[in-house]
């Protein structure tokens, strides 16, 4: 698992440490503290809507992929660094996770959100070279790592890359864009009962900038089925057309407005090469 994973007590400790540093330091918020799993900086900041209260300031949950990529993507466009991620099946190594922001900082591990964090605040002291609690007030803050303004990117080809990815790489078969007052997701298009839900229910698949978590964690599963590498790009070069890379070993690669469409536009295409492969040999058989 990807989003949210679970970590013995001595690791989450490890975890939560590392992400009140990284807030400190990397987002420049010196009153950050921890409020139950998410780091919440309530320092001159505006209200964050909430489906329970409203609070007043940003939050980070360092267990959160979608929170943990916003951040970094974010502490990149201040720097002008990018940075890239691999990914390296089950079968081929322990560190499955690599992390790279050139030339500064390298990180390696079996966590990607840990890794990701760690290999940032790494860089941003190297590059900074200073003492790492001094100056943090002096960064500028745009966004929460906890929302995006524009989490769809462009909707249509975003929309139209996730029904095929759900087609073709998840095999739902009956698989059918639905949209439930604006939010749009693919359903599975078939019903079926669920322990404690009232009534029978459709799957649903949610591929926005807000579910990073939930689309790397699909696509790692392709990966591990298919014994095939991974690796993210993001290079701040103010495009929004272009600014994420994506690349299945060398089966396919893909560019996108976000690193959701970007992940599922080189899994569909890795896909269609794989199956195109089967086929042929097939054909050879015969």
């Amino acid at each position: 698992m990807v989003e949210r994973m679970l970590l013995n007590k001595e690791e989450d400790e490890s975890l939560m440490a590392l992400a009140l540093a990284f807030c400190h330091e990397c987002l420049g918020w010196p009153k950050a503290a921890f409020a139950g799993r998410a780091i919440f900086e309530n320092e001159r900041r505006p209200k964050l809507p909430h489906a329970h209260s409203r609070i007043n300031g940003f939050q980070l949950d360092p267990t959160d992929l979608g929170h943990v990529l916003n951040a970094i993507k974010e502490w990149c466009d201040i720097k002008a660094v990018g940075f890239s991620l691999k990914y390296r099946p089950k079968l081929a190594s322990k560190n499955r996770w690599s992390v790279r922001i050139a030339p500064h900082a390298e990180g390696h591990g079996d966590n990607l959100c840990e890794v990701l964090l760690r290999t940032c605040l790494a860089a941003d002291r190297n590059i900074g070279g200073r003492n790492p609690s001094a100056e943090v007030a002096a960064l500028p803050v745009k966004h929460n790592p906890a929302t995006l303004a524009d989490p769809w990117g462009d909707i249509r080809k975003n929309a139209a890359t996730a029904l095929a990815f759900c087609k073709e790489c998840l095999e739902w078969s009956e698989a059918r864009l639905s949209s439930d007052w604006g939010f749009v997701f693919v359903s599975d298009g078939v019903r079926r009962e669920r322990p404690g839900i009232t009534g029978a229910v459709e799957q649903g698949f949610n591929f926005n900038e807000n579910f990073k978590g939930r689309v790397m964690e699909a696509v790692q599963t392709w990966c591990d089925v298919r014994v095939v590498g991974l690796c993210l790009e993001y290079f701040p070069s103010g495009s929004a057309q272009d600014c994420w890379h994506a690349s299945m070993a060398t089966d396919a690669e893909a560019r996108g407005d976000g690193a959701c469409a970007a992940l599922m536009a080189a899994c569909v295409a890795a896909q269609r090469r794989v199956t195109l492969r089967s086929g042929m040999l097939e054909l050879s058989k015969r």
